[in-house]
């Protein structure tokens, strides 16, 4: 074990990690304010906006935030003008995609309108969304910049002020518009989080001077190499996600949309928490190492270890209080959203595994690979909901992500296998046997027993596992 390398994953996860848990506390405060004031109808309207915005900024992106990461970190122990050229590289394809995003939505939005809510009502609104395109583009590439760079601390700070921010900016017109102040709540929450980000942007890069040009747009055809497979794969997901919205309001109901939002939304925040801190350094230090298959792999069972060590106990305490916790984050009349949270938490525990394999696909340059693998999970989580609501209603949206989940684990490992030679340490097959374990006995027990055994027993699993994972942590905390 590399007590050194392991602290510096710890370390970086704690400082993530922990703006990320005062960020969620600053948006369970903001989505419980928003849910009591425009309900899960309103939830609903803002899922399918939301997924419009995601979908358009992930086609016309071209992947360049994503691919900028790896574009950066590669050259950032290079001479600095080498790296001041890719930086404006980066700014500048970020101002053109994102003019083509706000343009295209411009464009199609009475199409997408008739589309997603059956009519033209909301393309005057979809007009409006389009310069959130622009804006979050320049704040990815900010975030981007100062993740190639390692800026740890700054991205920490961006995830939580910038939070805080778009906090203040956007309530007031829930609160006082409702249902009509939703696309102004939307604008000016990113509107928030792009000033911020620029702020810390500005303190790094304070004495840069900015030039662009003709080869910091020939620079940019390097992002795009690895970027247009990187946007398919990103919006199949994207586009994955607007279809089952649309399925689902079409065959059940916007409240039905709202319970899968609000589900899906609470299992992503808290994923979030453990996978977006490690990606912060995980992923320009694998591009650093990519073409050395050893360290790679010792890299990647690393961030696995420490990913599982943090997951696990966490998966439990989701799926055991889901019903508090949606309680907690909306409201009573989001129950209904709690039994495809539970279903939800155990997908997730295969994306916990997956998620560090998936990330050196990405640091290769293996943009098609990834592609497949995205194509293969939407299929299946597409095919399953077509297949099955019929006879499990808006429960098979839970069982279609565990399906998925896990064959999108096998795909990436056998993937990474092949192309580094990747097997798991003992130390993360003795994880995944016991996450397993766990979550196939909290599963069980809730469907056979009372809820008061049930909380018994998955309260002591929950003990268990992450009294084990604290044990392990402070072991290489406290290692020389």
């Amino acid at each position: 074990m590399n007590n050194s390398s392991y602290k510096n994953i710890l370390s970086t996860t704690l400082k993530i990690g922990g703006s990320q848990v005062i960020s969620i506390l600053l948006n369970v405060f903001k989505t419980k304010l928003i849910a009591v004031f425009i309900g899960p109808v309103g939830i609903g309207v803002v899922s399918i906006f939301q997924s419009i915005i995601d979908f358009t900024k992930t086609i016309t992106g071209l992947g360049i935030n994503q691919s900028a990461v790896k574009f950066i970190a590669e050259n950032s122990e290079a001479e600095s003008t080498n790296v001041d050229r890719k930086i404006d590289s980066v700014l500048l394809w970020s101002l053109i995609t994102g003019f083509i995003g706000l343009l295209t939505l411009i464009i199609f939005s009475k199409v997408i309108s008739k589309i997603s809510f059956n009519d033209y009502s909301q393309s005057q609104n979809l007009v409006l969304l389009s310069i959130i395109i622009i804006i979050v583009s320049f704040s990815n590439a900010h975030l981007a910049i100062l993740q190639g760079v390692r800026k740890i601390n700054e991205i920490a700070k961006i995830t939580i002020f910038g939070t805080i921010l778009g906090l203040v900016f956007a309530l007031p017109f829930y609160y006082f518009l409702k249902l009509n102040g939703i696309v102004y709540g939307i604008i000016f929450q990113s509107l928030g989080i792009l000033l911020v980000s620029t702020f810390y942007y500005k303190r790094i890069f304070s004495n840069r001077v900015y030039l662009f040009k003709k080869k910091n747009f020939l620079d940019g055809l390097e992002l795009f190499k690895l970027g247009f497979f990187l946007v398919i794969s990103s919006s199949i997901v994207e586009l994955t996600l607007y279809i089952t919205r649309i399925y689902i309001s079409q065959n059940g109901s916007l409240e039905d949309a709202g319970f899968f939002q609000a589900s899906w939304s609470i299992s992503k925040l808290y994923v979030g928490i453990i996978l977006n801190s490690m990606m912060s350094d995980f992923f320009p230090r694998l591009s650093n190492e990519n073409k050395d298959n050893t360290k790679s792999n010792i890299l990647i069972n690393e961030q696995l270890d420490v990913a599982l060590m943090m997951g696990i106990p966490m998966v439990m305490i989701v799926f055991s209080f889901s019903n508090e916790i949606i309680y907690i984050l909306y409201s009573k009349s989001f129950i209904g959203a709690s039994q495809i949270l539970r279903l939800q938490m155990i997908g997730t525990f295969f994306t916990f595994i997956s998620w560090p394999l998936g990330v050196l696909l990405i640091a290769r340059g293996k943009g098609l690979a990834s592609f497949i693998i995205n194509l293969i999970w939407s299929l299946v989580f597409i095919i399953i909901i077509i297949l099955g609501w019929k006879f499990y209603g808006l429960q098979i949206v839970g069982y279609s992500f565990i399906v998925a989940s896990i064959t999108n684990f096998f795909t990436i490992y056998f993937s990474v296998r092949k192309i580094s030679n990747f097997k798991l340490s003992r130390n993360c097959r003795n994880l995944i046997y016991v996450g397993l374990i766990s979550m196939s006995i909290i599963y069980f027990d809730n469907l056979l027993f009372s809820k008061q055994i049930n909380y018994l027993i998955n309260s002591i699993l929950i003990i268990i596992t992450s009294t084990h994972s604290i044990n392990k942590l402070l072991k290489i905390f406290k290692t020389n």
